[in-house]
């Protein structure tokens, strides 16, 4: 799915490239948006984090039954969300 979305976008073809930038970022928000504007202002998508980290049964991200693991992830991501939160009361 990255793949295709990078070669429409003119993003980096490998995602571990791009990261989180800010072009990505932005096509995302601007993407979600247009699948959730009937939302109210305060469920509003802002920003968003892209991990190119796989969520398995193998890296403790999943349980065996293919629930995540919420805590284990956010853990691992704790850096990235703090990022998303800047600058936001």
């Amino acid at each position: 799915a990255y793949a295709k979305l990078a070669e429409s976008a003119g993003l980096e073809p490998d995602l571990e490239q791009e990261g989180s930038s800010p072009r990505l970022e932005k096509l995302l928000v601007a993407r979600i948006a247009d699948q959730r504007s009937i939302f109210p202002g305060h469920a509003q998508i802002r920003r968003v984090g892209v991990d190119s980290r796989p969520w398995t049964i193998e890296a403790d991200t999943m349980t065996p039954t293919m629930k995540l693991k919420r805590a284990r992830i956010l853990a691992q991501s704790a850096r990235d969300v703090e990022r998303l939160y800047e600058g936001h009361s």
